[in-house]
């Protein structure tokens, strides 16, 4: 791949043990991805660890 090719990555998974609300960890991870210079579009949802 070209050195500093621009790219879309999908992401399909688990964040498992988050210990803070589901708002702040949001928060937090929009800050950081935002932080990169990239932008967030899809679904967070929050599970049920029994599911």
């Amino acid at each position: 791949m070209e050195k500093n090719k621009k790219m879309d990555i999908l992401i399909n998974g688990t964040i498992f043990d988050v210990g803070m609300p589901h708002d702040d960890f949001i928060h937090e991870l929009i800050e950081w991805v935002e932080s990169k210079g990239w932008r967030f579009f899809g679904v967070i949802e929050e599970v049920d660890g029994d599911e």
